[in-house]
């Protein structure tokens, strides 16, 4: 059976002196050192001397933007590559695992997997598309926790992969699961970059 996953401390306030843990003397202003008296109240409409204007930072907001834009144009792009190519799976008739026309969103240091419990060893196979770049692998359980501790599928350890999908292509995908709990990992093979895996076929499971 398969299953798709994808003790604080008191501060005292400017201007007074802690006594034990919550008494608070005030301190008269008037033993403040000059530059940090309060400003004197200007009259409407007339400027304090020094005083600037302060304007609000638009790069996170430009930034915010970029990102919004990369990832609709990714969504269309992706849709677009698989358009109306979707179909159903051809060939030998299993428990399907990921339907035709299904689309993996995968953020930088992300990843998507389906989980696989196959009680004999089953056959997986399918046909991918990718808009970025992609990578697929076939971890245990105990693997896909360390990827996502690490982001270093070389460190975490694999079982088999499909090394790196150009962007683009048309991928089949077939593997052979052994029998146990397992987790086919989809990610991104451009570090740094997000990427979207579409399924031009559905994922077939075969015992």
């Amino acid at each position: 059976m398969s299953l798709p996953r994808s003790e604080g401390r008191s501060k005292a306030p400017s201007g007074s002196v802690l006594l034990g843990p919550s008494v608070l003397l005030a301190t008269p202003n008037d033993n403040l050192p000059a530059a940090a008296q309060p400003p004197a109240e200007s009259e409407p409409g007339v400027a304090t001397p020094g005083a600037r204007s302060r304007k609000p930072d638009r790069g996170w907001v430009w930034y915010v933007v970029a990102v919004v834009v990369v990832a609709v144009v990714m969504v269309v792009a992706a849709y677009a590559i698989l358009g109306e190519k979707a179909k159903p799976s051809t060939g030998s008739q299993g428990n399907v695992i990921e339907a035709a026309g299904t689309l993996f969103m995968i953020p930088v240091d992300e990843y998507n997997a389906i989980i696989i419990t196959p009680t004999a060893v089953a056959a997986v196979s399918g046909t991918i598309t990718n808009l970025g770049g992609a990578v697929v692998y076939l971890m245990t359980s105990t693997q896909y926790r360390t990827l996502f501790n690490t982001y270093n599928a070389t460190e975490a350890g694999y079982e088999w992969t499909t090394g790196a999908i150009p962007s683009g292509i048309f991928y089949d995908l077939k593997l052979s699961v052994p029998v146990g709990n397992w987790d086919i990992v989809f990610a991104n093979s451009v570090v740094g970059n997000s990427t979207a895996i579409g399924f031009y076929t559905a994922l077939v499971e075969t015992e």
